[in-house]
């Protein structure tokens, strides 16, 4: 068996850019379950870890853009990891629009819809009887 060189077993390391990426697509595959049944505080949490990750491929990358551009012979597979991260992002984005439309239709359905003599529920959420 033939010792690596250095150069070599640096080579075989994901770079910063791989780690980062990568990191983030778990927490955005986290992100898509969690929003199957989602809760506040998971959604939370994930939220400030995302955040957190896309400052550090800011100053990784020089942008989040840039990371798709950024190929390198250290890190060749960045610009395929940025990619996926972006289609995860935008399906979850998807998920969470469908969220909020679910939810102000049953906001607007429990405050009487659009005939608002019939309101079930004030803005203040009392009960208008």
């Amino acid at each position: 068996m033939h010792d690596l060189t250095p150069q070599a077993t640096a080579a075989l390391k994901p770079g910063p850019k791989h780690q980062a990426l990568t990191t983030f697509i778990a927490l955005l595959e986290h992100e898509r379950q969690a929003l199957g049944n989602p809760q506040v505080e998971v959604l939370e949490a994930i939220a400030a870890a995302k955040q957190v990750l896309v400052n550090d491929l800011h100053v990784l990358c020089g942008g989040t853009h840039y990371a798709t551009d950024s190929a390198s012979a250290i890190e060749p597979e960045v610009p395929a990891l940025a990619r996926r991260a972006q289609r995860l992002n935008a399906i979850n984005a998807t998920m969470l629009a469908m969220h909020r439309t679910a939810c102000e239709s049953r906001l607007r359905l429990l405050r009487g819809g659009d005939h608002r003599a019939n309101t079930l529920y004030r803005a203040n959420g009392y009960l208008g009887i």
